[in-house]
């Protein structure tokens, strides 16, 4: 993924913000939040207190869940 592509939370993320329903660790959690409103890669791992590695992977597991998704060209050529 680029530092330049830009996340969006998506209902099922804001879901997990208001009401805590997925019981997501500490760490989603945190990422989630820091993509409460659309960021990029680069933004998010700039304002996180853990390792750009950790925050990739995050990331990802979080579009995988449904959490978060990518936006523009990249969210179709990722894979």
């Amino acid at each position: 993924m680029e530092a330049s592509t830009r996340l969006s939370i998506t209902a099922k993320g804001e879901d997990e913000l208001k009401h805590r329903l997925y019981k997501l660790s500490i760490r989603k959690r945190s990422v989630l939040v820091s993509v409460d409103k659309p960021h990029t890669v680069a933004q998010v791992i700039e304002r996180s207190v853990f390792q750009e590695d950790e925050i990739l992977d995050e990331i990802c597991a979080l579009e995988n869940e449904g959490f978060v998704v990518f936006e523009g060209a990249e969210a179709s050529t990722r894979k």
